[in-house]
């Protein structure tokens, strides 16, 4: 299989195959795929205690709570799990990667913690596809729309937390939060606080990586979210856009829409 990097995913790109299982186990049970290599790449969301990969070469690594974890499809490997017997102990998404040539691609070469501390927006996108899995009759399209979703915050949270720049670095995690909390009005000093950096250290920061302030740059977001919906959304009304946007005043969305963009929301998706 060939390689291909969480931030140069593209529309080349096909996903399929998507499932998703709420996992439980008695503690200290083992579930081993040496002999049977896997069938699917996965992501592991460990909600238990810990979680310990011993790969068919004897390498092991050792997954703890709130760590999101990618395994590749064809490994071979034994897990074993600690926790509290008949708890959920881990969310787990099954999927294939392809091009549109058909060829197989994967994410690493081998099981990988992507990050620890997983955001919440993506653990209950997780969760989600599972209890789609679960509860409905034909899940296909539900799922797709989540995983995708899904698959957009991991790429978005693993950039952040890989930046190499220490500027960007430092802010990173603010910059992540306002991309995937458009409608929240987040105060300075709470993002500040994410990042651990003063007010005005956070605000200079900002501006230094950015080019504009964080509530520029939430506006400049909105826009171009607005611009996709617009685009690839011909049922969506641009009085719903502005609303979906936490925007209270349809000709407020307008005007600012063409400060950013030099058109209007109509010429835009009818040109």
């Amino acid at each position: 299989m060939q390689l291909i990097k969480l931030n140069e995913i593209d529309r080349e790109n096909v996903f399929c195959r998507i499932s998703g299982l709420m996992q439980v186990w008695n503690n200290m049970q083992i579930f081993s795929f040496v002999g049977s290599p896997r069938k699917n790449h996965g992501f592991m969301y460990v909600q238990c205690e810990r979680v310990e990969f011993t790969v068919k070469n004897g390498k092991t690594l050792i997954a703890q709570a709130g760590d999101l974890v990618y395994i590749p499809k064809y490994t071979e490997y034994e897990v074993e799990f600690c926790c509290e017997s008949g708890t959920v102990a881990d969310l787990l998404v099954n999927f294939d990667i392809y091009d549109t040539h058909g060829n197989e691609y994967a994410l690493f070469d081998d099981i990988t913690i992507l990050f620890s501390a997983t955001p919440k927006n993506i653990s209950d996108r997780m969760r989600m596809i599972g209890e789609y899995n679960i509860n409905m009759h034909s899940p296909y399209f539900a799922v797709t729309e989540v995983f995708y979703a899904l698959l957009a915050r991991i790429v978005s949270f693993y950039s952040a937390e890989k930046q190499e720049d220490p500027k960007r670095k430092a802010v990173a995690k603010a910059i992540t939060y306002i991309d995937n909390h458009l409608n929240e009005n987040t105060a300075i000093t709470e993002l500040a606080k994410m990042c651990l950096v003063s007010e005005t250290a956070f605000r200079k920061l900002f501006r230094d990586i950015t080019g504009l302030s964080p509530a520029k740059y939430k506006m400049k977001k909105k826009i171009e979210k607005a611009q996709s919906i617009l685009m690839n959304s011909p049922e969506v009304s641009v009085s719903e856009v502005s609303y979906m946007l936490g925007f209270c005043d349809v000709a407020y969305f307008y005007k600012v829409f063409a400060d950013i963009t030099g058109t209007t929301p109509n010429k835009l998706r009818y040109k």
